[in-house]
Parts: structure tokens; C-alpha cells; sequence
């Protein structure tokens, strides 16, 4: 017998006071529309630590993250007494490109390690390690929708060299000047460069690939596709062209050239955890399940301690409804990487409830990933309200209004709380 709960509109009742009920729900499920659509959780995120050069927390640094596209959003913030950093609504405009820059008083040079990932934790491109001067350097990375940068900085109290050899443009190889830039996420910097190496040894098929990335980072997608299309034509057993390609061809939204794509660097390097990544990833988005459950598979054997394969090779089984495998491969991740896995599992929620079609397999998936992640952090706010949204979904609008009600509890100044306020109102309780 269903609950007294249940939405009306699930029941097919013709009374008046049915119809009552349902105009009332529709109004509910119209501002819980118009609310999930406007969710924060849609934009990129960026966290990480700043320490010393003995690893102890830098207290106080200053972060400031420029978004690039206009108007050119400036977020700024301060490390907290363990040296880390939040921010979690970067506003996304594609491509989604970041500028970042960070000062520390009392410290002049050091390094950065940044890696971006995808919602569903796809790398977006290559990770990077790059001396940075501290107040001075700035750098670029790309935080996609749902994405999240890993922003890692070293810092150190020793001084730059008062007098650093500034070597003419003309005495230095092109080649290492492009490369350097892109190190420090300069891609616009390095395409002169880049065509001054090229000219100098145009049969040179690293030069071209390296370049071919760089002009994808910059969506420059033709003259992308043409670079790595001549190196995969220089040296066609040499891995990397073909990995460019795809991402190129993905980017076009051409998802059966980018297929093909990975399988030619896939025959190259059989073991590469890059290329089995978005195997995997897009395997899933082409509803070729079991190609990329393999991928995930051998990338689980690969790298067995590291959590986003398991994480990836999770989803497609519950895609494919082995539910018993999926929960293994979530515990996985839990025991490899517990601090994070609440959040894993609320990645996995949200990526999934942001398809343009959920069907009913796909939101009990949503619910079993948030339901998770508020068991491993009951004061996990936003995991809260997405999991409400969730259960509303499926008719459960008792559960939805002590989601959203806990939600407001555990962030009453919530930007979008007046909204969730009057969806608490709308569900009855009993």
C-alpha cells in the first residue's frame, strides 16, 4: 500500500481533492526544477594545501583565481591553519579556464603541482609540476563543469637570484622556450614558439604533438587536429597523437572519431592509465559498457591503490546492474582514500543527476551514491539536499522534506535557502 506521502501525480486519482493535491505538487516540483537547475553544484571547484619546504602548513597564504572568460569573476581566499584551501562554485564558462596566483608573506619562490579532473574524474589533460616566484608568477588551469583542480603549492623563504641570466630569444631552442610556457600553463605564450620549432624541423613529430596541445587547450580545434594528425602521420607507432586526437574529436562532440582515436593509441600502449581512463569514460558515454568496463578493469590491475579507477569501474557496474561488484569496488574507495570518500560518492550523485534524461535506474544509482556519502559525513550539507532531490524524484516526498530540512539545519544561510524553505513548506508532513 503506498505511503500517504506518495505524490499525487504517481496515483492517477481524479477527485477534486486529488487534483488539489496534484496542482500543489506540480507547484513543488516546479521550484525544485527551477532550484536544481540554478544549483552551485554545477560550477567547478578548486582545493589544495599550501606548505613549507618542510611540508608544515603555511597559514594565512592568499589564493586569487581569475576566471578568464568574461566578466573575468576574481575569488579570492586565505589558507586555513592547516595551510588548505576551498573554493567550490567556480562560476563554469566553457572552456573553463582559471588563472591562478597566490602570495605568502615571508615567502619568494617555490613549486606548484596542479591536476584538474572532470566530474566523472577523467583527467583534463596533463598534470604539471612548475617553479612559480611567489607575488609574481601566475599560471592557468582548466576546471570543467562538475570539475575540480588539485592545487598543491611548496613554498620556500629563500630569494630568487638578484641577477638571472635573461638569455635572448635567439640563443634559446623555440622548442624548450614552447615547453617551458606550457609547464606554467602559458599556452597563448607558447604558440610563436612552437611555430618557430616547427619550421626550423617540420618532420619533428614531438614538436608537433606538443603543439597540438597546446592549441587544444587554447580551442583552437582545427589547427589542433591538424598538428597531431601530421605526427601521427611522422611517427605512427609513437603514443600521444592519437591521444590528442581524441580528446580533440571529443571536444568537436564527435564521440565515434574519438572512439577510434583511442583504440589506435590504446594498440600503441596497451598499459597506459590515460588512455584506459577515457576508454572507460567514454565507453560509458557510448553505451559500449562492456568495452569500458575492461578498460576500468585493467586499470584497476594497473594502478590497484589508486581510488578514482576504482571509482570509475564502480559506476559502469552498476550501469551494467552488478550491484554486489559495484559495492565492492565503492568500499575500495573507501578504504583506499577514506578522508575523501564521502565526497567521491557525492561526485558520483551529482554527475549522474546532471544527465539530460534520468531515468528511474539512473536516480536509484543517484540515491545509492548520496545516501553513502551523508552515512560516511552525517553533517555533509549539500550531499543532504541532492540526496532530497533525489527521493523526490522517486515519489519518497517524506524523505525529500527531512533531506532539505536537514540541509537548512546544517546550512541555514545557504544561498538558495529561502527557495528550499518554500520547498519544505509544499511537502505536507504527515
Amino acid at each position: 500500500m503506498p505511503r500517504e506521502s506518495t505524490p499525487a501525480y504517481n496515483r492517477g486519482r481524479g477527485t477534486g481533492e486529488k487534483h488539489g493535491k496534484n496542482m500543489r505538487m506540480r507547484i513543488v516540483l516546479t521550484a525544485l526544477l527551477a532550484v536544481f537547475l540554478s544549483n552551485p553544484a554545477l560550477a567547478g571547484s578548486a582545493k589544495g594545501k599550501v606548505v613549507d619546504m618542510e611540508g608544515k602548513p603555511i597559514v594565512g597564504a592568499v589564493l586569487k583565481i581569475t576566471k578568464l572568460a568574461p566578466p573575468k569573476t576574481v575569488y579570492d581566499g586565505k589558507t586555513d591553519k592547516n595551510g588548505a584551501f576551498w573554493f567550490p562554485m567556480l562560476q563554469y564558462t566553457p572552456p573553463g579556464d582559471f588563472q591562478v596566483e597566490i602570495e605568502a608573506e615571508g615567502y619568494f619562490t617555490g613549486k606548484v603541482k596542479a591536476e584538474s579532473r572532470t566530474g566523472d574524474r577523467t583527467l583534463v589533460g596533463d598534470p604539471f609540476e612548475s617553479k612559480i616566484r611567489v607575488g609574481a608568477t601566475v599560471f592557468q588551469v582548466r576546471i570543467t563543469k562538475l570539475g575540480e583542480a588539485k592545487l598543491d603549492f611548496r613554498l620556500s623563504k629563500e630569494k630568487p637570484p638578484q641577477s638571472v641570466a635573461q638569455a635572448a630569444p635567439a640563443e634559446q631552442d623555440p622548442l624548450d622556450i614552447a615547453r617551458d610556457l606550457v609547464k606554467n600553463g602559458d599556452y597563448q605564450g607558447s604558440v610563436e614558439p612552437f611555430q618557430t620549432a616547427i619550421a626550423a624541423q617540420p618532420e619533428e613529430p614531438e614538436r608537433r604533438q606538443l603543439f597540438a596541445y597546446a592549441l587544444l587547450k587554447l580551442d583552437r580545434l582545427g589547427e589542433a587536429e591538424a598538428q597531431a594528425t601530421r605526427a601521427a602521420q611522422l611517427a605512427p607507432d609513437k603514443s600521444g597523437s592519437n591521444l590528442i586526437l581524441a580528446e580533440i574529436y571529443k571536444t568537436k562532440g564527435d564521440n565515434a572519431k574519438a572512439w577510434e582515436a583511442l583504440q589506435k593509441e590504446r594498440a600503441i600502449a596497451p598499459e597506459n592509465p590515460r588512455v584506459l581512463e577515457r576508454i572507460a569514460s567514454l565507453g560509458a558515454e557510448m553505451g559500449k559498457i562492456d568495452d569500458a568496463i575492461a578498460a576500468a578493469e585493467a586499470l584497476t590491475r594497473l594502478q590497484p591503490d589508486d581510488p578514482e579507477g576504482w571509482i570509475a569501474l564502480g559506476s559502469l557496474y552498476a550501469q551494467k546492474k552488478q550491484l554486489d561488484k559495484s559495492e565492492q569496488a565503492f568500499r575500495k574507495v573507501v578504504e583506499l582514500d577514506p578522508a575523501n570518500a564521502a565526497q567521491t560518492f557525492y561526485n558520483i550523485g551529482v554527475v549522474l543527476a546532471n544527465k539530460p534524461d534520468i531515468s528511474e535506474g539512473d536516480n536509484r544509482k543517484i540515491t545509492e551514491a548520496l545516501r553513502k556519502a551523508v552515512e560516511l559525513k552525517p553533517d555533509y550539507a549539500a550531499a543532504h539536499r541532492e540526496l532530497a532531490f533525489a527521493l523526490l524524484r522517486s515519489g519518497d516526498s517524506e524523505g525529500a522534506r527531512k533531506g532539505l530540512e536537514r540541509y537548512l539545519e546544517l546550512d541555514p544561510k545557504a544561498a538558495d535557502a529561502a527557495e528550499i524553505q518554500s520547498l519544505v513548506k509544499g511537502l505536507k508532513k504527515k
